[in-house]
C-alpha cells in the first residue's frame, strides 16, 4: 500500500475514532470479575464541564478521565482510562446505555507500541480535543505523543499480507471530523428521538477504547524490546472495570432500572464478555446486550487455512485476554482462544441479546482472509456476490449448478467466492441455531457487505421487510414488541 498523504491519514484516523474492532505483572493470573468494582475516589476523576444542548435536540457529552483509579488501570501509553458521558433525562433518567466502540486489535508488541502513539491507544489526544489534560502524576511519558496525522497507517486489524497496513475506511465514514465522536453522536448514540427512538433520552456512557486487546487484556505493564525503559500497558480488563466502577459509584448506574450493553466491531465482540458481568453488577436492572458487526468467525480462508484462529491465538496470548467468564472456565489453557469467537461464546450468554450482523461483513471477511485485504475491492466483490444471489434464503444454500457464481461474480476469484459463501453459511447456521433456542434474542441480518451500523446515519435508514433497524432496537430494548424473532437477509 502506498503511503497515505497527510490529509488522507487524518481522514482515516478521524473516521476510525468511533469506528471505530492488568495491573502490574506478566505472571499474574486473570482476575475473577467482581460483583461490584471498587469505588473511584472523587479526587481521582477529571471531568469536562457539561456542555449546553446542541442544535437538533442532541445533548453534548462530557469527558471523564479516571486518574489514579484504584485498579491502577492504564491505556496502552500509560494515560488514564476515560469515557464520554451524557446524562439521561425524562423517562430515560434511570435507563443506561453503555456503548463499547470499535477499533480493531493489536496482536504484536510492535503493533501495540505503534497504537500507543494514536488516539486508539491513549486518552491524551481526547483530552487535548476537549481542552482537558490528564494529571501529571497519573500517566508516565508515552513512547511518543499521539498525533492526528501519524507517520504511518495504524494497523487496526492484523493483515495477512502486511502487518503494518491499515484498512481504507473512508467509504464507511459519514464524516471526516474527529468531532463526530465528541459530541456529535450519530445512530443509536444520538440524542435525537427521530434518529434514535427509545434510547435518545437514556444515560449514555462511551468508554474510550485505548487498550488494543478487545477490552480484555490482563498482562499489565510490558517492557518493550531494546534499550531504555519504554513500556506499554495491556490492561483492557481493568480499564473497563475502572470505568464501570465510576458509573456505578458516581454516576448512579447502581440504581438503574434498564441497562443496555452495546458495542460495534471489536466492541461488539467484547459484548460477549461484558454483557453478563454488567448484569451481575446491577442485579436490580433489566440488562440487555447488543452486538453490531462483532461476529468474527473461526472459519477457513481462501487458502483453506484457519487464519483468524492464528490471529486470535496470538492476540489473546499477548494480552492474556480474559474473555467470557463461563467460556474461560470450561476451556482448557490451550483452547481459551475460543473465548474470543462469538460462535463459541454466545451459548454461554443468558441475557437478552440483539445480534446485528451484515450477512457478508467486508471487514470480518478481510480479517478472516476470505477476501483480499483491500476495503474497496472487498466491498465491490461482496456486493457482486450479493447481487448474484438474489434468491438468498435463511440457509444461504450455494449451488454451483444453479448460480455458477464462481465464474460469474465480477472481481471475486473462485477461491474468494467459495470461502465467502462458506463463511456466510457458517454465520447464518450459528446465529439461527442459537437464536431459535433463545426466546429473548433477535437476529437482524441485512443482506449487505457493510461493517457497523450503530453509530452511522445509516442506522436510521436501513430496514428489513419494512421493519427499520432503529425501531427494531427501540421495540426490543423497551419490551414493546419484537416483530420478527429472526430477521434474515432482506
Amino acid at each position: 500500500m502506498a503511503p497515505l498523504a497527510l490529509g488522507a491519514r487524518r481522514a482515516v484516523v478521524a473516521a476510525l475514532l468511533l469506528h471505530l474492532s492488568l495491573c502490574r505483572s506478566l505472571a499474574r493470573r486473570p482476575p475473577s470479575p467482581p460483583s461490584a468494582p471498587p469505588r473511584t475516589p472523587a479526587a481521582a476523576r477529571q471531568q469536562q464541564q457539561p456542555q449546553q444542548p446542541a442544535s437538533g435536540g442532541a445533548l453534548n457529552a462530557s469527558l471523564v478521565l479516571l486518574s489514579n483509579n484504584p485498579l491502577g488501570a492504564k491505556c496502552l501509553d500509560g494515560s488514564p482510562p476515560g469515557y464520554y458521558f451524557r446524562p439521561g433525562f425524562g423517562a430515560g433518567k434511570r435507563f443506561w446505555h453503555i456503548f463499547l466502540p470499535a477499533g480493531g486489535w493489536c496482536a504484536t508488541l510492535a503493533d501495540c507500541a505503534l497504537r500507543a502513539t494514536h488516539p486508539l491507544g491513549s486518552t491524551r489526544y481526547w483530552a487535548r480535543l476537549n481542552g482537558s489534560a490528564p494529571s501529571s502524576t497519573s500517566a508516565p511519558p508515552a513512547p511518543s505523543p499521539p498525533s492526528t496525522s501519524p507517520s504511518r497507517p495504524l494497523p487496526l486489524f492484523p493483515a495477512p499480507s502486511s502487518p503494518t497496513s491499515s484498512f481504507d475506511d473512508s467509504d464507511d465514514s459519514q464524516s471526516a471530523s474527529p468531532l463526530r465522536a465528541v459530541p456529535g453522536f450519530s445512530g443509536m448514540l444520538s440524542g435525537s428521538e427521530a434518529v434514535n427512538p427509545g434510547l435518545f433520552n437514556w444515560n449514555l456512557a462511551m468508554p474510550i477504547y485505548c487498550d488494543g486487546g478487545g477490552y480484555a487484556g490482563t498482562a499489565g505493564r510490558v517492557q518493550l524490546p531494546g534499550k531504555g525503559n519504554n513500556s506499554i500497558y495491556l490492561d483492557g480488563y481493568n480499564v473497563t472495570r475502572a470505568i464501570l466502577a465510576d458509573l456505578l459509584a458516581v454516576r448512579g448506574m447502581a440504581s438503574a432500572r434498564r441497562v443496555l450493553v452495546a458495542g460495534a466491531s471489536a466492541g461488539g465482540q467484547a459484548v460477549t464478555a461484558w454483557c453478563e458481568r454488567v448484569a451481575g453488577m446491577v442485579p436490580g436492572a433489566a440488562t440487555k446486550c447488543l452486538m453490531d458487526s462483532g461476529i468474527f468467525l473461526d472459519a477457513r480462508d481462501r487458502a483453506g487455512v484457519l487464519y483468524f484462529r492464528q490471529v486470535a491465538r496470538q492476540m489473546t496470548a499477548l494480552h492474556r485476554a480474559h474473555g467470557n467468564d463461563k467460556c474461560m472456565q470450561v476451556e482448557s489453557p490451550s483452547t481459551k482462544w475460543r473465548c474470543f469467537f462469538p460462535q463459541y461464546t454466545l451459548p454461554h450468554i443468558t441475557a437478552p441479546l440483539f445480534l446485528l450482523s451484515p450477512l457478508l461483513d467486508h471487514r470480518a471477511l478481510m480479517l478472516g482472509n476470505q477476501v483480499r485485504n483491500d476495503s474497496g475491492y472487498a466491498k465491490r466483490c461482496l456486493s457482486n456476490i450479493l447481487r448474484s444471489t438474489a434468491n438468498l434464503t435463511h440457509t444461504m444454500r450455494y449451488s454451483t449448478r444453479r448460480n455458477a457464481m464462481a465464474g460469474k461474480v465480477k472481481m471475486c476469484t473462485p477461491e474468494e467466492t467459495k470461502a465467502v459463501l462458506v463463511a456466510g453459511n457458517t454465520l447464518l447456521a450459528s446465529v439461527t441455531a442459537i437464536v431459535q433456542d433463545q426466546a429473548t434474542w433477535v437476529a437482524y441480518i441485512p443482506a449487505s457487505a457493510a461493517h457497523c451500523y450503530t453509530y452511522f446515519p445509516s442506522y436510521s435508514e436501513i430496514s428489513i421487510k419494512q421493519y427499520s433497524l432503529k425501531n427494531a432496537v427501540a421495540d426490543w430494548a423497551l419490551d414493546v414488541r419484537t416483530k420478527l424473532r429472526l430477521n434474515g437477509p432482506s
